[in-house]
């Protein structure tokens, strides 16, 4: 499984991503703010994952280019 992990504060993936097989997307740690800006194609499924330490770590994605894979989203 292909994956993409980050580690808190304010990030911009800028790449493109294709989901060639199913991929997870996560972040642990203290909170972040998590912009992905290239767009998502392919056809695998995509799992977005936060975790911490903490209750209080809040992890925020933000997708700002169209997504067109074709497999699930999960959360």
């Amino acid at each position: 499984m292909g994956a993409l992990h980050f580690t808190g504060g304010t990030v911009t993936w800028s790449g493109p991503i294709t989901l060639a097989t199913d991929a997870c997307i996560g972040s642990y740690g203290g909170s972040g703010n998590y912009t992905l800006s290239g767009g998502i194609t392919g056809t695998g499924n995509l799992t977005f994952w936060g975790g911490g330490a903490s209750k209080s770590h809040v992890h925020i994605y933000t997708i700002t280019a169209p997504c067109t894979y074709l497999g699930d989203t999960l959360l």
